[in-house]
């Protein structure tokens, strides 16, 4: 099985919901601090 280079980043994301058309919730398997920071533009 062929995996993207960025699989770890994702790996501790249990789901992502849809709560309006501009704001998401993400929900981790464990205590992800700074996560949203590292895939920022400039992050």
């Amino acid at each position: 099985m062929y995996r993207a280079t960025t699989y770890a980043t994702y790996e501790s994301v249990a789901r992502v919901e849809a709560l309006d058309p501009l704001t998401v919730k993400i929900t981790f398997t464990k205590p992800t601090p700074a996560w949203c920071r590292r895939r920022a533009p400039g992050g």
